[in-house]
C-alpha cells in the first residue's frame, strides 16, 4: 500500500500548481520514505534470514545512499532534456510501482544473487 501511495504522489508531484497541495504531497512522500526506511530491516531478516543481516541491511543502505546521490541529477538531466518535470516524476512512479512486485516474484533468485555478493 505504501509503494501505491507513494507512486501516486509522484504522479500527482508534477501536475502541482499550489505550494500547499505540493507540501503535502513532499510529506506524504517523505511519509513513506521513512516508513520503508523503518521497516527495511525487518523485511531483510524475513525475507533473507537472520544469518548475514548485517552485511545485506549495509548493501541496502549502500544502494539507498547511492540513490540519494545520483537521484537529483537524474532528475535533473531529465528535465533539461524534456524542459518539464513531468517526465522525471512519471519515470520515479513507474519505477516505484514496479519494484515491490518484481521482487516478489523473484525471490528465489534475488536472495541466491544477494548471498554470493557476500
Amino acid at each position: 500500500m505504501m509503494f501505491l501511495l507513494q507512486a501516486a504522489a509522484f504522479l500527482l508531484l508534477s501536475q502541482v500548481h499550489h505550494f500547499g497541495l505540493l507540501s503535502l504531497l513532499a510529506f506524504l512522500i517523505l511519509l513513506c520514505h521513512g516508513g520503508g526506511f523503518g521497516t527495511m530491516p525487518a523485511f531483510a531478516t524475513d525475507y533473507f534470514g537472520a544469518g548475514q543481516i548485517g552485511s545485506i541491511y549495509g548493501l541496502m543502505l549502500t544502494a539507498w545512499g547511492c540513490a540519494a546521490v545520483f537521484g537529483p541529477s537524474l532528475v535533473a538531466g531529465i528535465r533539461q532534456a524534456r524542459g518539464h518535470y513531468q517526465g522525471a516524476m512519471r519515470w520515479l512512479r513507474w519505477r516505484r510501482a514496479y519494484s515491490p512486485p518484481r521482487l516478489a516474484t523473484k525471490g528465489g533468485n534475488h536472495k541466491r544473487r544477494v548471498t554470493a555478493l557476500l
